[in-house]
């Protein structure tokens, strides 16, 4: 007798599925990479070793769990890695033995987007005024400032190529190449030297970092995408006095870092921003990473790393 089960048992379906698997991986058409990740079980735990004492059976779960996310996501076989629906974990244990850690490291090995909720807030009576909904808008505004960093990391060269040469413009008044200037300007030497910046780029960079943090309060309008929702961000530049302009150079992170926003020169009658070379290197770099970074870009990055890679670790359970 036939010891195969029935063509519409269960058994058979998993059977089936289970060597479709075996298949896939075997393959290198199904497999994205043939390279193997250093991300193996051993050395995930090995890496949880060096943060957390003890929780071994913790720590295995956790890294057979994000070995097995690995592994689907190099499968090219998009209907079979719907098939594969990753599991939720639950560390039950007291205050102190070291579960948020845990996650946390897990998150930072992977560069993955990581969000802790008390979900105490979801379920207390009378709690009003927040949806669950939110959550997964905070893994999404998470995902998307590690999708900017990666993509700023990735054009570094260039951005820091252009930000040196509009420098280079900036003090000596032309587009010619000048080999001492440009050692001075390299060493840091010229940092405290004055230069004047054209007023529509300071409002371009203020523009780009309201679109980048989603804090757009200022005037001219811009608009951008900032935690996934749409940012209109205004930007007021006055014909003189440094009032409004100081606030713009806040939202540009210049009035942190030693660097007083409210000191910086006023707008002259030819529409030029005094600043330090200092200040106008920080100043270029934003306008310079919006021009090589779209938000598009940016949006589309964070919202695969979100679904694929993101974290939600939900305490108080």
């Amino acid at each position: 007798p036939s010891l195969s089960p029935p063509l519409s048992s269960p058994h058979f379906y998993c059977l089936r599925m289970f060597r479709r698997f075996l298949s896939s991986v075997g393959g290198s058409s199904a497999v994205v990479s043939g390279e193997s990740s250093s991300l193996t079980p051993r050395a995930i735990v090995r890496h949880l070793d060096e943060h957390v004492i003890g929780q071994s059976a913790a720590k295995t779960a956790l890294a057979l769990g994000l070995r097995d996310r690995w592994r689907r996501q190099r499968l090219v076989d998009t209907e079979l890695a719907a098939e594969i629906i990753p599991k939720n974990i639950l560390l039950v244990g007291g205050t102190g033995t070291g579960k948020t850690e845990l996650a946390r490291r897990i998150a930072t090995l992977t560069d993955a987007p990581f969000v802790k909720v008390e979900a105490t807030k979801f379920t207390e009576v009378g709690f009003h005024g927040r949806d669950v909904d939110t959550i997964i808008r905070d893994l999404v505004n998470a995902a998307q400032q590690r999708a900017r960093t990666r993509l700023q990391r990735a054009h570094k060269e260039v951005l820091a190529s252009r930000v040196e040469d509009a420098l280079m413009e900036l003090l000596t008044g032309t587009d010619r190449d000048d080999p001492d200037i440009r050692e001075h300007l390299r060493a840091g030497s010229l940092d405290e030297q004055t230069v004047e910046v054209d007023q529509k780029t300071v409002a371009r960079g203020a523009a780009a970092t309201a679109n980048a943090s989603g804090s757009g309060g200022m005037g001219g309008a811009s608009s951008g995408m900032a935690g996934g929702m749409p940012v209109t961000a205004t930007i007021r530049v006055a014909d003189g006095g440094s009032g409004d302009l100081a606030s713009i150079m806040k939202s540009l992170g210049l009035g942190g870092a030693g660097v007083d926003a409210g000191n910086v020169g006023p707008v002259s009658s030819t529409g030029k921003v005094s600043m330090t070379v200092a200040e106008a290197r920080v100043l270029l770099e934003t306008v310079e990473l919006a021009g090589l970074v779209s938000d598009e870009q940016v949006a589309q990055e964070a919202l695969t790393s979100a679904q694929q890679d993101g974290i939600v670790f939900i305490d108080e359970i």
